[in-house]
């Protein structure tokens, strides 16, 4: 029988006590003084699992502005306190260098009430019964956080209202799997509503987000292309250990991986690449939660009962969990789209867990229209705050200037980000303008696309892929910041006309330029053939154009086939030789492209041949131009893109 603690009867029970009665309220807070009239809870629940792993976990709740929202935060690890997002992050107390407190201005506290706890067991206060009751895999820790949020409500109905599930780096595995439970079991709570959840910086799909992080490296300049080289050589060992089933990431080589990565970097600070040093003074947390009477205070088990407290138990909670690591649990996003509204939000400085790998595994869900989702400016004041992509309950944020830890790195930026998710505010209300100055860039450059205020100073839209889709879009229309293209126009600019394929037809290609051939044939049984010309003599060539876009010489003329016509970000591989290709067709109508990726012109011809068999012929020749070019070699990709017009099964018998 499923775990559940249902809370509907015992909370109407209760619901006329008064916040006053609570034994969990904290009077006196050690370095700061009276609270008691602030109503600020903490204290530890017994919490069980389906399959009675048993422990205690602590909480520790400070009430908001009247009728605000709850939102619980967890932090990551697996098996960081959640105090460190309290003192270090967006609580509403730092922990000053004498080991006193002092208010934090820039707190969440000021938009939301926050409930920190410690979890797994074994975390901070929180802890386990034995070694044999600590949690390993996601169904225990969520069996335990739901047991403590139902016990919670039980106590302070008062609370039971909007609430907010918000966590940051591994806590991007714990709110998922706490939220499919809510939304599964709608006992949480009797009055309140799941109203949103949070994700910082968040794992949540190990493959991607791990492994992108050698390209993630290389792009800002933290190994050569040699050792990328290298390490993209173990990160495919690394994917093929984990499709094998291999979930530690302590094991062979997505061990090996990270340890290379940040060798090469030079131990690089992988929560800020700006950094070699620590991203959070964790021992003054622990200097303060440790004071008898601190732990006094907040009701947390004393020393005598519970080892001394530390920020993160990686020796005990992490060892545990470790099968539990590379388990993707992307699949939820979806799933809770449908029933909530999800902000995920990353620092553009962060290497471990960051913005690329995030819009990487995004890409991946194939959510209606995101992979065309225009992307705008979040402004904070007259501030670029950001960059902000929302569609339907999604809402997708890379916040400027912060490392892994964005309320620490940009604390009043990270206030406006919750105050407009919890409100439900945009982020690029239409027609918004701000002010900008460009000391490093000529005017002229791009002064004339933007509009002037009364000062004649330059206004910057945040709505901005509209403004650059107007300059680029040569035959189309900008629709949502992306040029929908005109009839026989293609290319993400719809620059490229595509033209009727005649018998034979020549051409002449420049250096990155495109053509394309329209053909039909009626035939459902078509072979389609590719002819390259053995007889091209090229110079070797060593190059190196990311995405796909190139060969390693010596050059050879390569080949592309789709369905569709392909933007220049899909190509992820090229298939090239000498010789001929032959490639099932079924005839309809498609599309022939050539595309002439290095830095020589050429010249060539395509001929068509319709023979009396249904076999059509596509022979291509190329010369190459080398008089206005440099002396290096040329690639020609020929892409075959086809968007077939398919026939019925009737018309495949005929």
């Amino acid at each position: 029988m499923r775990f559940v603690v249902c809370v509907c009867a015992l909370a109407a029970i209760i619901a006329a006590v008064t916040s006053k009665d609570h034994a969990d309220r904290i009077i006196e807070l050690p370095g700061f003084g009276n609270v008691e009239h602030l109503n600020w809870f903490s204290g530890y629940k017994r919490v069980q699992s389906q399959n009675n792993k048993n422990g205690t976990m602590f909480y520790w709740f400070f009430e908001g502005p009247k009728d605000a929202p709850v939102m619980m935060w967890l932090n990551g690890g697996p098996g960081c306190s959640s105090q460190i997002g309290l003192f270090a992050e967006l609580g509403p107390l730092r922990i000053k260098e004498d080991i006193t407190l002092e208010r934090n201005p820039d707190s969440w506290l000021n938009h939301v009430s926050l409930l920190f706890v410690d979890q797994p067991i074994g975390t901070g206060y929180s802890s386990a019964d034995g070694r044999e009751h600590f949690t390993e895999n996601e169904d225990e820790v969520t069996d335990h956080l739901y047991s403590l949020l139902s016990q919670f409500l039980v106590d302070h109905p008062e609370y039971d209202v909007d609430f907010y599930l918000a966590g940051e780096s591994y806590a991007g595995k714990f709110i998922p799997s706490l939220a499919e439970r809510i939304v599964k079991t709608k006992h949480f709570g009797t009055k309140g509503r799941l109203a949103g959840l949070i994700l910082g910086d968040a794992l949540v799909d190990p493959i991607i987000q791990r492994t992108i992080k050698t390209d993630h490296a290389y792009w800002n300049g933290l190994m050569s292309l040699a050792q990328r080289n290298q390490l993209t050589a173990l990160q495919n060992k690394c994917v093929r250990h984990i499709q094998l089933g291999g979930t530690n990431q302590l094991d062979g080589p997505c061990d090996e991986l990270k340890s290379v990565m940040l060798l090469y970097s030079g131990i690089i600070n992988v929560y800020d690449l700006r950094r070699f040093d620590p991203s959070t003074n964790k021992t003054r947390i622990e200097l303060y939660l440790n004071k008898p009477e601190v732990r006094s205070a907040l009701h947390a088990p004393s020393v005598d009962t519970k080892a001394k407290y530390t920020c993160c138990s990686k020796t005990v909670v992490y060892m545990h969990l470790k099968y539990d690591i590379l388990i993707s649990l992307k699949h939820l996003i979806p799933y809770l789209m449908n029933h909530t509204r999800i902000l995920l939000y990353n620092g553009n400085f962060d290497l471990q867990d960051g913005p690329v790998g995030t819009e990487h595994y995004l890409h991946t869900l194939d959510l209606p229209g995101y992979k065309t989702l225009k992307r705008d400016l979040w402004f904070d004041g007259n501030q670029v705050a950001g960059y902000v992509q929302s569609i339907g309950n999604l809402t997708f944020v890379t916040v400027h200037g912060a490392g892994h830890f964005v309320p620490t790195d940009q604390p009043k930026t990270s206030q406006d980000l919750i105050r407009r998710f919890t409100r439900n505010l945009e982020f690029c209300p239409s027609g918004h303008q701000i002010p900008v100055t460009h000391s490093t860039l000529t005017p002229a450059e791009f002064d004339k696309y933007l509009e002037k205020d009364s000062n004649n100073k330059t206004l910057l839209p945040c709505d901005i892929q509209q403004v650059g889709c107007k300059i680029i879009c040569k035959h189309g229309s900008c629709v949502q910041g992306n040029c929908v293209c005109k009839e026989n126009y293609v290319g993400e600019d719809c620059s490229m006309a595509i033209t009727k394929l005649v018998r034979s037809t020549k051409f002449s290609l420049l250096p990155q330029d495109w053509r394309y051939y329209h053909f039909k044939h009626d035939s459902s049984n078509l072979i389609l053939n590719i002819r390259y010309d053995n007889n091209t003599q090229v110079p070797d060539y060593d190059h190196f154009a990311g995405h796909g876009l190139g060969v390693i010489g010596p050059v050879q003329l390569c080949a592309y086939v789709y369905k569709k016509i392909p933007t220049h970000f899909a190509f992820s591989s090229i298939v090239c030789g000498e010789g001929i290709s032959t490639i099932p067709w079924k005839g309809g109508e498609g599309v022939i492209g050539l595309f002439n990726g290095e830095k020589y012109g050429v010249k060539g011809s395509l001929r068509s041949d319709f023979v009396s068999k249904k076999v059509v012929k596509y022979a291509f020749q190329a010369s190459f131009n080398t008089k206005s070019f440099l002396t290096a070699g040329i690639s020609i990709i020929v892409v075959i893109v086809a968007t077939l017009a398919w026939v019925s099964a009737k018309a495949m018998k005929k």
